[in-house]
C-alpha cells in the first residue's frame, strides 16, 4: 500500500505547503477566459493546481515557475477572473490578499486591435502584440454625457515601471535579430494543438462599409508569419466592441492601439495597493463586424508567449536572509530558500558534464571552454559561448561535433530550468548519432522534459534492448510512472541489480517528493547520496529538502520552538548541508 502521504500532482498542495511558498511568489499573471488560461499555464515549468484557504470562488490558482535571467527563477501565480473589469478587479484583489508578495499583475489575453493603414508604423494587424506603454490604460466608459458632449473623467494609471523598463530592453533585442517569444509560440501552438491562421483570413474592411476591404500597406518591420510587437495606450470598458466608428474614434482621441474589458479593473485594484501592473494582448479582431474566433486561440499564445520571454529577461529576487539566532533563525533561514530548490529532472546533474575523447583536437578547446562553463554552474555564459561556437563552425562541423555542441546546449538549458528548450535541443543531437546509446537515452530524456511521454518510453524500450542494465533509463521509466501507481509497484519493475544505484534511487526519491510523501524521498535520496562519489549538489540539496519537509510536516512552523534535542540535531545539520550547497 502507499504510505498516506502520497499525493497525485493534480491534487490540492497542501496548506503548510502554500503557507511556504506564498511569500515567495512576485508575480501574478491574470486572464479572462479559458483559452488564455490554457495558453499562459502551457508557458510555465512545472505547473501545479492549488486553491488557497477560505471560502467561496477566486481561491484556485495555478503555481509554476518561469526562468529568470540570473540563472534561478520566477515562482509566478496564474488565475482566471472571467470577462469585465469589475471582474478583473476582484480577482486581483483576492490575488493580492492570497499572495502579499507580489509586486506586479499582468493580464495577459486577447484584445480587438487598432489598425491605421494610412500610417505603417501604427497599423495594428491580426495576430500583432500590444503592450500597454507608460500612459497605460482608458476606462473608456468612464465619462460625463450631457445632450451635447461626452467628457471623459478616466484617471491615469501608469504601469509598473520595472516592467516597463524590461518592454524596452527587450525591443532593444529585437533590433538585435534576438526575439526570444517566438519559440515559445511555437511551444504553446504544439500544446495547444493549434496553428496560425492564414493571412487570408487578415481581413480589414472600411469603417463606413464592411463591403469595401481595406489592402494591408507594405510593411518593411514585419517578418512573415510572426506578430509585430507595439507598445501603445490600451481602452478598456465594460463593453465588447464591435464597431469600427468608435473604434476609430478612440484611436484618434487617446492614441489607443488595442481594445479589450479587463485592464482598468487590474490597473485600479493594483494602483489602490500601491504595486505595478502591465497589460499584454494578442490582437485577434478590428472591432467590426468582421469579429470572430478564428485568430483568438493564436492571440491568446502569443500574449503568453510574450509574458513568458519578458519575465525571462528579468532577475528573480534572490531570498531574503533574516539575521536571526537559535534554531528558529535557522528554520526560517531555510525556509525561505525551500522553493529555489529544482524540481527538475536532474538525470543531467548527476555527474559532471564531459567532452568526448573521439572528438577532433581542432574543436576539443572550445568544447572544453563550454565543459568548464558548466561545471562552474555559469549555464548562461556557457549557452551563449556555444552559441557564438554553433554559428562559427556549424556549416563544416562534422556530426560528432555537432552532436556535442547540441548536447551541451541542452545541459546549459537544463541548468536554467528551461526544461523543454532542453529537451528540443537534445532530441535534435540525435539525429547526429543515431546509432549511439547514449544519444539514444538523451532523446528520451529530451521527450520525458518536453511532457511526451510515449516518445519517451519508445526511446527508453531501444535503451534497455541495447544494455539492460541502463540505469538512468531506469530513471525515465520512474519517472514516466502514471501519478496513481504505488511507489512499492514502480520500483517492481526495475531489476533488483540496479534498484539501489544513483540514477534509480535519486529517480525514486524526486517521484516520492514530487507526492509529498518526504519520509520515502529522504529514503531514496540518502541512498542515492551514499551512492555519489562526485559531491553531486543536486542530491545534498534534494535530500536536505526531503528531511527538512518531513520535519515542517510533524513541527508546524508556529511550534517550532518546542522540538526536541534530536530534532533540532536534525535540523542543524540540514543547516550544514545546505550551507556546503550554497557554497
Amino acid at each position: 500500500m502507499a504510505d498516506d502521504n502520497t499525493k497525485s500532482k493534480d491534487e490540492d498542495f497542501a496548506i503548510d505547503d502554500i503557507e511556504l511558498l506564498k511569500d515567495s511568489v512576485h508575480f501574478g499573471i491574470i486572464t479572462a477566459l479559458p483559452e488564455e488560461l490554457a495558453a499562459m499555464e502551457a508557458m510555465l515549468e512545472n505547473p501545479r493546481q492549488i486553491f488557497m484557504p477560505g471560502s467561496g470562488a477566486g481561491r484556485h490558482y495555478c503555481l509554476g515557475k518561469i526562468p529568470s535571467s540570473n540563472g534561478s527563477a520566477h515562482l509566478v501565480v496564474l488565475t482566471l477572473s472571467k470577462v469585465g473589469n469589475n471582474m478583473a478587479a476582484n480577482r486581483a484583489t483576492l490575488l493580492l490578499q492570497h499572495f502579499p508578495n507580489v509586486k506586479s499583475i499582468i493580464m495577459v489575453g486577447i484584445a480587438g486591435g487598432i489598425p491605421n493603414p494610412t500610417k505603417v508604423d501604427e497599423h495594428v494587424r491580426l495576430g500583432d502584440i500590444v503592450i500597454s506603454d507608460e500612459k497605460g490604460v482608458v476606462q473608456y466608459d468612464f465619462d460625463k454625457e450631457t445632450v451635447d458632449s461626452v467628457e471623459h473623467r478616466h484617471s491615469p494609471r501608469p504601469p509598473s515601471a520595472e516592467l516597463l523598463e524590461a518592454v524596452l530592453y527587450l525591443e532593444k533585442d529585437t533590433i538585435a535579430g534576438k526575439r526570444p517569444w517566438i519559440k515559445y509560440i511555437d511551444h504553446g501552438l504544439e500544446k495547444l494543438s493549434s496553428r496560425r491562421p492564414p493571412e487570408e483570413e487578415d481581413i480589414l474592411v472600411s469603417s463606413d462599409d464592411p463591403n469595401i476591404q481595406i489592402e494591408h500597406p507594405a510593411d518593411a518591420e514585419r517578418i512573415k508569419n510572426e506578430p509585430r510587437i507595439f507598445s501603445g495606450t490600451i481602452a478598456a470598458a465594460n463593453k465588447l466592441l464591435k464597431n469600427p466608428v468608435k473604434r476609430d474614434y478612440l484611436r484618434e482621441t487617446f492614441s489607443v492601439k488595442a481594445v479589450e474589458m479587463e485592464s482598468s479593473g487590474i490597473a485600479d485594484a493594483t494602483w489602490g495597493r500601491g504595486i505595478g501592473y502591465l497589460s499584454v494582448r494578442g490582437i485577434c479582431d478590428y472591432c467590426d463586424s468582421k469579429k470572430g474566433n478564428i485568430w483568438q486561440k493564436y492571440a491568446a499564445v502569443i500574449a503568453a508567449a510574450y509574458t513568458k520571454a519578458l519575465l525571462e529577461s528579468m532577475p528573480s529576487d534572490e531570498p531574503t536572509t533574516k539575521c536571526t539566532s537559535g534554531s528558529m533563525g535557522i528554520f526560517n533561514e531555510m525556509k525561505s530558500t525551500l522553493t529555489s530548490i529544482d524540481e527538475k529532472v536532474s538525470t543531467l546533474n548527476t555527474e559532471p558534464i564531459k567532452v568526448s575523447d573521439a572528438i577532433s583536437s581542432i574543436y576539443k578547446r572550445d568544447l572544453k571552454n563550454a565543459e568548464n562553463l558548466l561545471n562552474q554552474n555559469k549555464p548562461e555564459e556557457a549557452f551563449d559561448f556555444l552559441n557564438r561556437f554553433k554559428d562559427d563552425v556549424w556549416s563544416n562541423a562534422p556530426d560528432d561535433v555537432k552532436y556535442e555542441i547540441l548536447r551541451f546546449m541542452a545541459s546549459a538549458k537544463l541548468k536554467l530550468l528551461q526544461n523543454y528548450e532542453s529537451g528540443s535541443l537534445l532530441i535534435e543531437a540525435f539525429q547526429y548519432n543515431p546509432n549511439d546509446e547514449k544519444a539514444i537515452y538523451n532523446r528520451a530524456l529530451g521527450h520525458l522534459l518536453r511532457d511526451e511521454p510515449e516518445d519517451a518510453k519508445s526511446c527508453v524500450d531501444k535503451v534497455l534492448e541495447k544494455n539492460p542494465a541502463h540505469n538512468n533509463a531506469y530513471a525515465i521509466l520512474i519517472h514516466l510512472s502514471s501519478d496513481t501507481e504505488d511507489l512499492e509497484d514502480i520500483i517492481l519493475k526495475i531489476p533488483k541489480a540496479e534498484r539501489n544505484t544513483l540514477e534509480v534511487a535519486f529517480a525514486m526519491g524526486t517521484v516520492a517528493r514530487k507526492r509529498n510523501n518526504f519520509s520515502k524521498a529522504k529514503e531514496w535520496y540518502k541512498i542515492a547520496y551514499d551512492c555519489d562519489d562526485n559531491d553531486s549538489p543536486d542530491i545534498k540539496a534534494n535530500l536536505a529538502e526531503s528531511m527538512l519537509s518531513e520535519l515542517f510536516s510533524e513541527y508546524p512552523v508556529p511550534h517550532i520552538s518546542i522540538i526536541e534535542d534530536e530534532k533540532r540535531e536534525i535540523l542543524e545539520k540540514i543547516a550544514e548541508m545546505l550551507t556546503e550547497v550554497w557554497n
